[in-house]
């Protein structure tokens, strides 16, 4: 995937990401005047309220704001001067981004396994981490093999 365009899916990505952990962050919020409810008949109450929404008193939503406020702000300065974007903050933000995914993996295996009920807008969630993982993993091995070729 040429570079430009790998860098606007993740910036995309972040987008949607950030709008998800903004409507989970508003729906808890609200959760005394109307029940949270998810696209696919899910149960995203039980989830989003569980004893596992948190990680050290802080909630998972506020966490995915940072980290996808972070890949927006980061990608959204690469569009316009890519030649900002060094190999040391590439392999920055796929060591991050990995984090993310294994804890959206984490969370998803919980919500399988311990809550058994699922939230559709975490399930989104970790599937848009998992995109940017990707994306960004793929652009460092695309530099790699032309490093290794030369």
């Amino acid at each position: 995937m040429e570079i430009g365009a790998a860098n606007a899916v993740i910036f995309l990505a972040g987008v949607l990401g950030f709008f998800i952990a903004r409507h989970i962050y508003k729906k808890k919020r609200e959760l005394a005047a109307q029940p949270f409810t998810c696209p696919l008949n899910f149960d995203c109450t039980k989830v989003v309220t569980s004893r596992f929404s948190r990680l050290g008193g802080i909630p998972f939503e506020i966490l995915g704001m940072v980290y996808y406020g972070f890949i927006v702000a980061s990608y959204g300065i690469f569009i316009f001067l890519p030649h900002l974007k060094t190999q040391e903050f590439s392999y920055g933000v796929s060591t991050l981004s990995f984090f993310a995914f294994c804890v959206s993996l984490y969370l998803t295996f919980i919500q399988a396994f311990r809550i058994r009920e699922w939230c559709s807008w975490c399930l989104f969630s970790a599937l848009f981490s998992t995109v940017i993982l990707a994306i960004s993993l793929m652009n460092i091995f695309e530099k790699f093999s032309l490093i290794v070729s030369i």
